[in-house]
């Protein structure tokens, strides 16, 4: 009993660079972010493929929230103060005199009788263009939901944890948060920003917390990105707004139509671009369901030192808004990291899994030997957070 005391104690006074960041693993945050330790291998059963094929017809799902109506012209608005039966009744207009029309020719029976046959004789021989079939239009792109909440089974070599996703709509702006709980530790990372004009994410601040301490973040202002650490602020300008941890899965949900995407991501460390083009349609069968989905294919590359990092593959589920159902990625030390969905629900609706399940942790959440070898040789400590939060 007193060595497990021992072991948590430990832990909640000292947390590692190196530990963090297997947190933050478990987030599915491998699309930018590669581990600073060396995990050993572990084998996980693949999930069955039932149908593999190349897709034919991939829509584009898009945020269909109306910006708030405009505000009406300015000027003065004229309001009498007489009552209805103060009010007189308006003089009557004044006789106009009202002058004869011409007289047009008049034209005789047989010269009425022959214009209307040629114009009926033209009519059949020359229909007009407006009589033409007009097309069906398009099908409009599917809504996506104001609020999605999801439950995700994260698995970083032999370690299992789950966590909890929320989507949020309000008008044109959105919030994404995240929380997951491992060794006594809380982490938990937030996103907020609005819909551009494209109907794409625009992030404005990300933030990843440690048992609600800021560990990275990153904010836009004005072409203007500041991120990285507490201790530690750099700063870029950009055309536009990057995504972030927890906002590139939607943004990808909302803006892919098929043809390849590289987008610019910030992990709140460095930045990166993530290039994904789109593999095969496949049916696939999840713990969860089966399920039927897009299967990209995709790779990490760092603009600063050229580094380039394939082994990405994201499953977006059409018949669930592009909602991306499972990710696997590997990090900088090449270690396989992959999490699923286990329970998804839509507008409050449970549309995926059962509510009631969660992912089953070791009993008495336990450090692992080998993690607690590796944190032991590691002599990096966080420093404590100078920053606010915005």
């Amino acid at each position: 009993m007193r060595d497990r005391t021992d072991k948590k104690g430990f832990f909640r006074r000292r947390l590692t660079l190196g530990n963090a960041v297997i947190l933050s693993l478990f987030l599915h945050l491998v699309f930018v972010i590669g581990s600073e330790l060396s995990l050993p291998d572990f084998y996980t059963p693949p999930d069955e493929i039932l149908d593999r094929k190349k897709p034919t017809v991939v829509q584009r799902v898009r945020i269909t929230a109306a910006p708030k109506p405009p505000a009406p012209p300015p000027g003065p608005r004229f309001i009498s103060s007489l009552t209805p039966s103060e009010k007189k009744p308006a003089a009557p207009a004044p006789d106009k005199k009202t002058e004869p029309l011409p007289r047009l020719p008049q034209e005789s029976a047989a010269d009425v009788t022959e214009d209307a046959s040629t114009q009926a004789d033209n009519a059949v021989a020359k229909p007009s263009e407006d009589a033409a079939p007009i097309p069906a239009p398009a099908e409009p792109a599917p809504a996506f939901p104001i609020q999605i909440r999801a439950t995700l089974e994260l698995r970083v070599n032999s370690l299992t944890a789950s966590a909890e996703q929320r989507w949020v709509m309000e008008g044109l702006d959105y919030s994404i948060t995240m929380n997951a709980k491992k060794f006594g530790f809380k982490a938990q990372l937030e996103s907020e920003g609005e819909i551009g004009p494209d109907g794409g994410l625009l992030p404005r601040d990300y933030r990843m917390k440690i048992n609600d301490r800021i560990r990275t973040f990153s904010e836009f202002r004005n072409g203007t990105l500041r991120y990285g650490k507490p201790s530690g602020i750099k700063s870029a300008s950009l055309p536009a707004a990057p995504q972030d941890m927890i906002s590139l899965p939607f943004h990808v949900a909302v803006t892919f139509n098929g043809s390849p995407q590289t987008i610019m991501v910030s992990s709140g460390k460095n930045l990166y671009e993530i290039r994904l083009v789109l593999d095969a349609e496949e049916t696939l069968k999840l713990p969860v369901g089966t399920l039927r989905t897009l299967h990209l294919r995709g790779e990490r590359f760092n603009p600063s030192d050229g580094t380039l990092l394939t082994g990405y593959e994201v499953w977006l589920a059409p018949d669930y808004l592009n909602y991306p159902v499972k990710f696997v990625g590997r990090t900088g030390n090449g270690d396989v990291v992959e999490y699923r969905v286990t329970q998804l629900e839509i507008e409050g609706k449970s549309v995926l899994g059962d509510p009631t399940d969660h992912v089953i942790t070791p009993e008495g959440d336990d450090i692992p030997a080998w993690l607690k070898n590796r944190v032991d040789e590691s002599g990096d400590d966080i420093p404590a957070p100078s920053l606010t939060t915005p």
